[in-house]
């Protein structure tokens, strides 16, 4: 049975109606379109090798082997290509966890010298000042200190002085952190340092005055 007569006998079958028919119709014709363009596509392919093959003084069997010969090759290049995305793939990832490291170690080499100029600005233990720092932000304004915590509208920023002495977890090491410094020993009491010098001058000077001789002259 060919086309037509398949055609003849859908039409004679009741209840199809002609709607369905016309449909099967199309879809045949488009079949058949569809296989016409893809001969006609063949036979164009054919006829450009024939012509390569006759421009390159060979025959079409081995243009054909040299066709399969170059596939051969484009697949393996396209294999070769397939490993170097991935190799490259792999390095860029590698890059990125490297690129990430270093923002890391960046961030935390500024947290330390922020740090480190805030103890020295504020007078501050730059030690005990390192090991309390957490998530709070330090500042200097108008040569203050500021400590800044949170975040949005519930943001706080107080001087560092202030902080501590009001945070439950830096208040009890504030007097680590804010050593209190040595006072001056007054003149004539026992200790070490720029007093003891200055009495030891003054002592010395008495008695080069007793025997006549300034010790400014």
């Amino acid at each position: 049975m060919n086309y037509t007569e398949i055609l003849n006998k859908i039409a004679e079958t009741e209840g199809l109606g002609q709607e369905a028919l016309d449909i099967i119709k199309a879809k045949m014709n488009g079949y058949v379109n569809d296989r016409k363009a893809a001969q006609q596509k063949l036979e164009e392919t054919k006829t450009v090798l024939s012509t390569i093959a006759k421009t390159a003084g060979i025959s079409e069997e081995e243009l054909q082997q040299n066709s399969d010969k170059l596939k051969t090759i484009l697949d393996q290049k396209l294999e070769e290509l397939k490993a170097a995305k991935q190799s490259i793939e792999a390095k860029t990832k590698e890059l990125d966890e490297t690129k990430g490291k270093l923002e890391q170690v960046t961030a935390a080499a500024g947290k330390q010298s922020m740090v480190y100029t805030a103890a020295e600005a504020a007078g501050a233990n730059y030690h005990v000042l390192t090991k309390l720092v957490g998530n709070e932000k330090l500042e200097i304004k108008e040569g203050k200190v500021m400590v800044t915590v949170g975040g949005g509208d519930s943001v706080i920023s107080k001087e560092l002085r202030d902080y501590a002495q009001e945070t439950d977890a830096w208040k009890p090491f504030v007097p680590a952190l804010f050593p209190t410094p040595v006072g001056k020993i007054p003149t004539g009491s026992s200790g070490t340092g720029t007093s003891q010098s200055t009495l030891r001058e003054k002592l010395l000077a008495k008695k080069l005055n007793g025997f006549g001789i300034n010790k400014n002259a």
